[in-house]
Order: C-alpha cells, then structure tokens, then sequence
C-alpha cells in the first residue's frame, strides 16, 4: 500500500491527537475516504508520537462503530 497517502496525519503536531468520526473523518482526511469506506471505518483516532523532540511517526486505531473519546481517554 503506498504509505504517501499517509502524509495527512503525519502532520499533526508532537503530542497532538486527533479523534473524529463520521463524515468529519472523511472530511479531515479525504484522501483516506476509500480506505475508511473499504474497510467500515465510522471513527479514527490518531496521535503525533514523538521521541526527543522528533517526530517518529503516528499511531492510528479505526473504529467500525461510532466512537466519541471521553476526557479521561483523551489523557
């Protein structure tokens, strides 16, 4: 799969996490519409993982049902 299209996230700035879900996923992230349709993805959280000031790259989960993150999962 060509990681390129990763490129979107990897934007985030170190330690800033991102939880949508929706059509606002889809909108934040277009380019990964197809892949949220393919496979069921209805929220996504990503987070900036950083090691020493550098960017490492990004953690992402998908979830198949509509999830909304509390504050103490935000944390």
């Amino acid at each position: 799969e060509d990681r390129s299209r990763l490129q979107p996230i990897v934007g985030l700035r170190p330690g800033q996490m991102v939880a949508v879900a929706g059509e606002e996923a889809t909108a934040r992230f277009p380019v990964l519409a197809d892949v949220f349709a393919r496979d069921g993805l209805r929220a996504v959280v990503a987070l900036a993982l950083v090691v020493d000031d550098r960017p490492l790259g990004v953690l992402a989960m998908g979830f198949r049902e509509p999830r909304a993150l509390g504050a103490d999962e935000r944390q």
